[in-house]
Order: structure tokens, then C-alpha cells, then sequence
């Protein structure tokens, strides 16, 4: 259940007494020096830590970007670069068990979520998840955009690109036919570094602290396998 997690974890924090959430406002640049961390943000404002954590999704690139004087930042040797992928999904309205398990097949998931996501009269769960779409063009080149068209970019749903849930129903034919309760759109962040490993571009996440100091740490990418890696990488990040 993502969002009630997310809901729990905000509750946290700001119940935190030395925590504080502020929303809508973007990070100018984060510069580690001796005593900690300065981080500038969007409007003017100026914070100190003794350590940060960039974890901002496919936005973190711009920042990462500009760090160093514009040099950008490292991560065991490697400059971390990435872009925003377009995904699209859905929610199917079907009741299910707690002890199914994720399916996977040439890009479509089905990934049974719990009763907070939807139950049915009897407390059952009845949300399941079936993505997805990936879009690299889902900005116009050479176009600026910011507030609500950015939004509309970012989050806007085309009901006819659906191939996703065709070919899921395929290897899992308990969704024909069930309603689609929700569609929903975002941007992934994909790295663009090659994995160590097998030098495929695109699959490995960024964790750790950057190249040059311990204060600063990074976990960004994880392209299509967050949910499966996510608490491994914020582990990671910081140094757990």
C-alpha cells in the first residue's frame, strides 16, 4: 500500500521534532563543506545540515547537474546523469488474497496491492496494479514549461495507450474483463550510466555517498524495480 506508506512516513517526520516538510519548493544546489552541508532552495532560502540526501526522483538530475560548480558529481568513479521516463498505469478493481505474488513479463507488471489501496464489503483487497508505459518524449523539445502545464505533462493520461494491460492479461487472465478503477501517469528516473556489471545503460540505481565527501549521499534510478530495490537503496544511502 505506496500511499499509505508515504502517508505514514510524512506523518513521521512532521511529528518529528526535528522535522519539517515543505512542498513545492525545489532545491538550487547542495555544497558539502567542512562543517556539514549548505543546501540553497528555490526561494532563496538557505538550510544547514551535517548530512543530505538527494533522493528527488528524476529531478535530482538537474541539481546533480549544476553541483560542483557545474561540473556535476560523482559516485564511485562515475559521473551520475539521467533523464525522466513517462510511465503509465493502471488500478484493476478485482478481489484477491494477501499472498499473491508480483508477476512480470516483457514489461508489464501485475503487482497485487493491499486493502488500503481498495477492499471490497467484505474487507478483501481488491486493487491491483498493472503497468506500464514508458515514454522518453514526453516533453516538447525546446519548449519551456513550469506550473500546471508541466503538471498536465507530467500526469496526463492517455486512455488508448494501453498495450501494457492487453499483453498482462495475457499471462494472467484473471484481469479479463475486471474494471479499471484508476489510471494514473508520473515520471521514473533513469539513469544514464552504465551498470558495472553487465554495461546495460539505464538499470542500475545510484547510491552512496558522492565522490569527495561523506556528507552528501545520493539515491536516484532504480528504473521500473523501486519497489523492489527501494529499501535496499535508502539502506545504502545512508550508510546503514
Amino acid at each position: 500500500d505506496p500511499r499509505a506508506y508515504l502517508t505514514a512516513l510524512a506523518a513521521y517526520v512532521g511529528n518529528h521534532p526535528k522535522g519539517e516538510i515543505r512542498q513545492g519548493i525545489g532545491v538550487v544546489d547542495a555544497t558539502a563543506d567542512g562543517a556539514g552541508v549548505s543546501v540553497t532552495l528555490g526561494d532563496g532560502a538557505r538550510l544547514h545540515a551535517g548530512r543530505a540526501v538527494i533522493a528527488n526522483g528524476w529531478e535530482a538530475y538537474d541539481l546533480l547537474a549544476r553541483m560542483g560548480g557545474g561540473r556535476g558529481v560523482a559516485v564511485g568513479g562515475r559521473r551520475v546523469t539521467g533523464r525522466g521516463v513517462k510511465g503509465q498505469a493502471v488500478l484493476i478493481d478485482i478481489a484477491h488474497d494477501d499472498d499473491l505474488p508480483i508477476l512480470y513479463d516483457s514489461g508489464s507488471y501485475v503487482v497485487p496491492q493491499g486493502a488500503g489501496m481498495g477492499a471490497d464489503a467484505t474487507g478483501r483487497a481488491s486493487r491491483i496494479a498493472v503497468g506500464s508505459t514508458s515514454t522518453d518524449a514526453w516533453l516538447d523539445d525546446g519548449v519551456a514549461m513550469d506550473g500546471s502545464a508541466l503538471e498536465a505533462a507530467r500526469t496526463g493520461c492517455d486512455p488508448a495507450d494501453t498495450g501494457f494491460l492487453d499483453h498482462a492479461v495475457t499471462f494472467c487472465p484473471a484481469l479479463s474483463g475486471a474494471p479499471i478503477a484508476e489510471s494514473w501517469a508520473n515520471i521514473r528516473p533513469r539513469n544514464t550510466i552504465a551498470d558495472a556489471i553487465t554495461g546495460k545503460i539505464g538499470t542500475e540505481p545510484a547510491t552512496g555517498p558522492v565522490d569527495g565527501t561523506d556528507r552528501i549521499r545520493l539515491a536516484v534510478g532504480g528504473f521500473k524495480i523501486g519497489f523492489g530495490i527501494a529499501h535496499l537503496s535508502g539502506a545504502h544511502a545512508i550508510g546503514l
